[in-house]
Order: C-alpha cells, then sequence, then structure tokens
C-alpha cells in the first residue's frame, strides 16, 4: 500500500477543509481518514481495471491505461456532484 506523504496529508487536510461547513475532527484524524481512502483505493485497483477491461472487452473494445484513468478521474468528478 502507498503510504501518503506529510505534503499530500496536509494538502488533503487543507482541501477538506476548504469545502467542509463544520471542521470537528483533529490533524491525526483527518490523516487517519485520507490514509484509509488510500490504502482501499491501492487494495481495490486492480479489481477495478478488471471489471472495466471486462466490460469494455464485452463491447468489442480494450482502453488504454491512460483512458481507463480518465473514465475513472472523470466517474469520481461526477459521482462528487450527484452528492456520494
Amino acid at each position: 500500500m502507498a503510504i501518503l506523504t506529510p505534503v499530500q496529508l496536509t494538502t488533503l487536510q487543507r482541501d477538506c477543509e476548504r469545502d467542509s461547513l463544520v471542521i470537528n475532527y483533529t490533524k491525526a484524524q483527518a490523516n487517519a481518514m485520507s490514509q484509509s481512502i488510500e490504502d482501499w483505493f491501492e487494495v481495490n485497483r486492480a479489481a477495478l481495471r478488471t471489471a472495466i477491461l471486462t466490460a469494455a472487452g464485452g463491447v468489442g473494445f480494450t482502453p488504454t491505461n491512460n483512458q481507463i484513468a480518465i473514465f475513472v478521474k472523470r466517474w469520481l468528478a461526477q459521482k462528487f456532484e450527484r452528492g456520494g
């Protein structure tokens, strides 16, 4: 699993605090939440890639790594905008 650097953790905490209406957590709690998201995503990355390749293959297409990354990025952004 990837360990987030102190700079990455600080940036995530700052960005989350900018978006939050209520900040009722400590720096350590923010870091723990951020690291847990990183850990979950890394553990499940291969399964997500396999699911995408399987779905795309079912319609006769093999996406590149860059295309997969773009679709995941845009899906996550849209999911966030829809409210989770």
